[in-house]
């Protein structure tokens, strides 16, 4: 099934990375440690149930099964008044009659489903975090862009007024970008992208989730991922490794800031600080970029066309740009994430037709008198169906509620080791909790119908005899 797996997932490489030559070679550790596992595990899993065999007493392990067989929780359907028939209450009277068995199916199933949460679930706290990230960036100017120039100016530069000056451009604002070290006792140093910006700016400025923005004071705003890794809340101080510019030029020095609010930004390297506060870093009025916003009747090309033409322009793209790509990644891997659907689905009607068939085996007499008094095939097809229907409502209940679970953990300790600068949000889409749900229900429901064969054929006569 590896190997089938595989398989079915190259092509789907293939077309998004269009690499000249592919090597996927058959990696014998990799399958040496399924093995070991599929010799293992069957073992362990039969050690309960032999163990509960060789303690029965041969006279009661020969008896016929009617004789056998315990009631479980079936008995608690005397307390209920729905539904009155029999045949109606014999679906969930055989989920109650052996709880044991049905547990085990119903967490089977919850464990193909708990993959497909966990794995769905990666993509929809991505999909979350980006949108969120876009509704703090992008806020009432969707189309806001990012122009970098080729060296530092000041406000009233000439490459500043050239921008400004753009047909294309809409409004603009200064902006001074460089790097910066936030150090904390007993935390680990983060360093992150500061910028100086106009916090009281129409255009953009960021939101203060806790706190509030140090507009024309000291302060400054961190994003909320980088505030808990320091352990840090509004009115703290922080020390901060920036560039100033003294008597000798530029140098590094460390100075105490506070920090005056929380941003919900999704990135943990976002730091702002009010364009006022350049003068304590010896650069008042410094800009190496800005951000614009195209004029009425114009979009981001226009404004690139024309800002790359003009002296002094390094660069100009929108901030959309990295949400857009990672948008575009995330729909490529849902090829990927479909043929684990269909894995997942085979792998849980496997299991619901084991579960079918031993019950059809054990309740073979139960079935023959049914048949006996009259009741249609398609009848006690349904009786089976709805059965079935009731433990993968169970199962996939138990398999949401675990892959949100397995989700968390994958969030707070997986992902915040590979991907510690981003702050996820865990969530699990509708269309996720749509897909384990037909996948759990439709997988145990179906299984039925692959017993057709045997109850048609059935010698009702001999599956009725009891020998003693």
């Amino acid at each position: 099934m590896g190997l089938v797996v595989m398989t079915a997932l190259r092509p789907v490489y293939e077309s998004f990375l269009p690499l000249p030559v592919w090597h996927t070679d058959f990696q014998p550790a990799t399958f040496a440690r399924g093995a070991a596992l599929g010799f293992v595990l069957p073992l362990l899993a039969t050690a309960w149930p032999v163990w509960r065999a060789v303690r029965v007493m041969p006279v009661d392990a020969i008896s016929t099964a009617h004789r056998t067989t315990r009631s479980g929780l079936a008995p608690l359907l005397r307390r209920l008044r729905w539904p009155v028939s029999a045949f109606r209450r014999m679906p969930l009277g055989n989920v109650l009659r052996t709880p044991r068995r049905t547990l085990l199916t119903a967490l089977g199933i919850g464990a193909a489903i708990t993959t497909l949460v966990a794995v769905l679930g990666l993509l929809d706290s991505f999909a979350a975090t980006m949108d969120g990230h876009d509704r703090e960036m992008l806020a009432d100017h969707p189309d806001r862009m990012l122009v970098a120039l080729d060296g530092l100016t000041t406000d009233d530069g000439a490459q500043v007024g050239a921008v400004r000056e753009a047909s294309s451009v809409g409004e603009a604002t200064p902006v001074l970008r460089s790097g910066a070290v936030l150090m904390a006792p007993g935390r680990d140093d983060l360093d992150v992208v500061l910028e100086a910006v106009d916090l009281a700016s129409d255009l953009w400025a960021p939101t203060a989730v806790e706190g509030v923005l140090p507009v024309d004071r000291p302060g400054i705003v961190v994003s909320r991922k980088a505030a808990d890794d320091l352990g840090l809340a509004p009115g703290d101080t922080v020390t901060m490794q920036h560039i100033a510019l003294e008597e000798g030029g530029l140098a590094l020095v460390r100075s105490p800031v506070e920090v005056a609010a929380v941003h919900p930004g999704a990135f943990r390297f976002n730091a702002y600080v009010d364009r006022s506060q350049l003068a304590a870093f010896g650069v008042a009025g410094a800009v190496n970029s800005m951000y614009v916003v195209p004029a009425a009747g114009r979009d981001t090309d226009d404004v690139a066309r024309e800002l790359f033409r003009l002296p002094g322009v390094a660069s100009a793209q929108p901030l959309a740009a990295t949400s857009q790509l990672v948008e575009d990644t995330l729909d490529e891997f849902g090829d990927v994430f479909r043929v684990l659907e269909l894995f997942i689905l085979v792998l849980a009607v496997l299991i619901a037709h084991n579960a079918t068939s031993i019950n059809a085996d054990e309740r073979a007499r139960e079935r023959a008198t049914l048949f006996a008094f009259g009741l249609p095939l398609r009848r006690v097809v349904v009786l089976e169906t709805v059965e079935g229907l009731l433990i993968g409502a169970l199962g996939t209940a138990v398999g949401i509620g675990a892959g949100t679970l397995v989700l968390r953990w994958l969030a707070t300790t997986t992902m915040a080791r590979t991907m510690p600068e981003v702050g996820m949000q865990v969530a699990v889409s509708g269309g996720t909790l749509v897909a384990a749900v037909v996948l759990g229900v439709l997988a145990v429901g179906i299984a039925p119908l692959l017993t057709v064969r045997r109850l048609r054929r059935m010698d009702i006569p001999g599956t009725l005899r009891v020998v003693e």
